[in-house]
């Protein structure tokens, strides 16, 4: 081999080497951007069981004061049915 050929293979070899240390420090980023978003969704998912609590509790509090189901749904985007599902009515 001559003189050119082997100062190519030696830059072939320098690039392959700094290539694969870029896709390493990829790799590794991905790792904790995967890391994240799957921390945010588990916050995401407590987040929407609070608020599920929250509202359920806010209809049968309103339901315990003697607010119509009707109105009770209007209010919060159900119907009528499902806010007896969440709070029945006591019978008397």
């Amino acid at each position: 081999m001559g003189i050119a050929t082997d100062a190519a293979l030696v830059a072939i070899d320098a690039a392959l080497r700094e290539q694969k240390s870029e896709l390493k420090q990829h790799d590794n980023r991905i790792d904790r951007l995967e890391k994240i978003v799957q921390a945010q969704a588990r916050d995401i998912a407590n987040l929407e069981g609070s608020v599920q609590k929250l509202r359920d509790q806010s209809i049968k509090s309103a339901v315990a004061r003697g607010v119509p189901s009707k109105v009770v749904a209007q209010a919060h985007g159900l119907s009528a049915g499902r806010v007896t599902q969440i709070a029945p009515r006591k019978s008397h």
